[in-house]
């Protein structure tokens, strides 16, 4: 993540969190966000460095006006004058880390070989807050590969608990 992507999002987040904002430009970027991952056209369009500033600027117009927050919008605004949108993508990533270091929330992402019913989400959510005392916010992945178990990864720690894992580690055990 770029040095300048991350002023840009403490400088919005700050902006937001002093109007009373937060919550209102926190959905915009999600749906920015949403738009900027499932649209080519849209990637292709913000990534292009040979539009022009201004000519995104009368995109974004045309695209979000009346839709998002004059404060989202005024810094979509600002990015374009800067030439700076080509970093949105890690603007609304670093904005979603502040936002949730604000809310004292974290995000596991847990990667088992079947679908995990709620009970047993719950019950692998409620340690995770136990050991961090942080709110946790799960994230449910299906990996067949596992074989049985599950994994968790909370930023760059993962916690891998699968057969998959056990089976490597016994191999190794046997070979040496």
């Amino acid at each position: 993540m770029s040095r300048i992507s991350i002023r840009y999002a403490k400088a919005l987040f700050s902006l937001a969190q002093d109007e009373k904002k937060l919550d209102t430009v926190a959905n915009d970027l999600a749906e920015l966000k949403e738009l900027f991952n499932s649209n080519v056209q849209f990637k292709t369009f913000v990534l292009n460095p040979l539009l022009s500033g201004t000519k995104k600027t009368e995109v974004f117009k045309n695209l979000f006006s009346g839709k998002l927050d004059p404060l989202t919008m005024n810094f979509l605004f600002l990015l374009s004058s800067k030439k700076r949108v080509d970093v949105l993508d890690q603007i609304l990533l670093k904005f979603d880390e502040l936002l949730l270091s604000h809310k004292n929330q974290i995000v596991a992402e847990v990667t088992s070989p079947i679908s995990l019913d709620d009970g047993q989400l719950d019950s692998i959510k409620s340690n995770i807050e136990n050991i961090t005392q942080k709110s946790v916010l799960i994230e449910a992945k299906e990996d067949s590969s596992l074989i049985g178990g599950f994994t968790v990864k909370i930023e760059d720690v993962i916690i891998d608990n699968s057969v998959r894992y056990q089976l490597s580690k016994l191999k190794e055990k046997l070979i040496s």
